[in-house]
């Protein structure tokens, strides 16, 4: 798990480095992981003794959708605020599991949980340095709320993940990035590929780090 936290820290380094926008950037994170984790898959044996459950496709897949879209929102944050910013929105994602938890499973909410909720969200202010009198234009173009929607999503993933229980890790994430490539195909401006190398070893880095980090999801909102 540190180590796996320890390679997601150096996300907002590279991805800035190449230079590359958010969704293009993303795109080759998937085909990256895909191809990754297939030849990781194969070569463990993994593959012998998967377990293929039609209800946990689906909901594999529908965690891919928010995954993906995840990605996307952080990386396009990425391009608009400084990465500090960036990832201390980012982390409000477990805040927003226990709220969403709280509403749509019925989960009591404890007096502690809540103190270290709203200690959250004012610390995040504080952090970020919102300033009341911005505008909806100015905070859509600081990539604030692109961040926001990044910890939405990655909560929501979070939240529909719960119940994969008999699938790999492997098979998960090879879903959901595959799943990543069919969607962005159609959007992806492929004349922006001009890093090279550092975008290749971007994807082939953020790809190592989900399966080290698929299993550590909290089992409970």
């Amino acid at each position: 798990m540190i180590i796996a936290m320890s390679i997601f820290g150096s996300v907002g380094f590279f991805s800035v480095q190449t230079g590359i926008p958010a969704l293009e950037l993303v795109f080759v994170r998937c085909i990256c992981a895909t191809m990754f984790l297939s030849l990781a898959w194969y070569v463990t044996g993994s593959y012998k003794s998967e377990q293929w459950k039609s209800k946990e496709v689906l909901q594999i897949l529908f965690c891919g959708l928010f995954l993906v879209l995840n990605w996307v929102f952080l990386f396009k944050s990425f391009e608009l605020t400084s990465i500090t910013i960036g990832i201390t929105i980012y982390h409000l994602a477990p805040v927003i599991v226990l709220i969403a938890g709280s509403i749509f499973f019925k989960e009591k909410l404890t007096m502690f949980a809540l103190l270290s909720v709203v200690t959250c969200f004012v610390g995040t202010v504080l952090i970020v340095g919102v300033d009341a009198s911005i505008s909806w234009t100015e905070l859509m173009s600081s990539g604030l709320l692109w961040a926001f929607l990044a910890a939405v999503c990655y909560a929501f993933m979070m939240m529909l993940g719960k119940g994969v229980q008999v699938m790999s890790s492997y098979t998960v994430t090879f879903l959901q990035t595959a799943l990543g490539i069919v969607i962005l195909l159609p959007f992806v401006n492929f004349t922006e590929f001009g890093a090279g190398i550092v975008l290749i070893f971007v994807g082939m880095v953020l790809a190592v780090r989900k399966p080290a980090t698929e299993h550590s999801l909290p089992e409970k909102v």
